[in-house]
């Protein structure tokens, strides 16, 4: 079984605070309290091995996989120049970083949420719900659910609806973000 095929966990429920990661134009919504570095971009050395990963990074007297991906969630195997910033987060076994062009702390009270449509709740991608955003649509997910989604797509079990966010879905009727 998947693990996206799981429910998916409602780690904002419980956070106060939420980090707004923008890639690409595609706004996630994931726990602030789950993060534990912000580091430059610069600081990230790129990686050229065998798994889909953007590069490595040095923290915490280790080097961690840095994952990068497009608006639609596709894994890149190099870092774009929109990318400014690897947000490191504390996850089980270590850390899981990815890359984003931007990121911002919202507070959980000024984010409207909406249960995902339909279209996009067929368990290929890792969000559980949809924000309401001053600029666009926000997609919410956790950490676990992320990690779980990259792990996936990298051994290329992802679904055909792995994709279907509110930036890929921008030009079909749906939020545009």
């Amino acid at each position: 079984m998947s693990p996206l095929s799981t429910p998916k966990t409602n780690a904002l429920a419980h956070d106060r605070d939420l980090a707004l990661m923008t890639v690409d134009g595609l706004n996630l919504l994931l726990p602030q309290g789950a993060i534990r570095s912000l580091e430059p971009v610069l600081d990230v050395e790129p990686y050229e091995g065998d798994e889909v990963k953007a590069g490595v990074l040095w923290f915490d007297s280790e080097l961690w996989p840095v994952h990068c991906f497009d608006k639609n969630l596709a894994a890149l195997a190099t870092i774009p120049e929109s990318r400014r910033v690897c947000v490191v987060f504390s996850a089980a076994r270590g850390y899981f970083c990815v890359l984003c062009d931007a990121v911002r702390m919202l507070r959980r009270e000024d984010v409207k949420t909406t249960p995902l449509p339909v279209c996009m709740n067929s368990g290929g991608n890792p969000f559980y719900s949809l924000a309401v955003l001053d600029r666009g649509v926000g997609c919410l997910t956790s950490v676990d659910d992320l990690m779980a989604f990259v792990k996936t797509s990298s051994r290329g079990e992802r679904s055909e609806t792995a994709a279907n966010t509110p930036a890929s879905r921008a030009g079909q009727g749906v939020a545009n973000g």
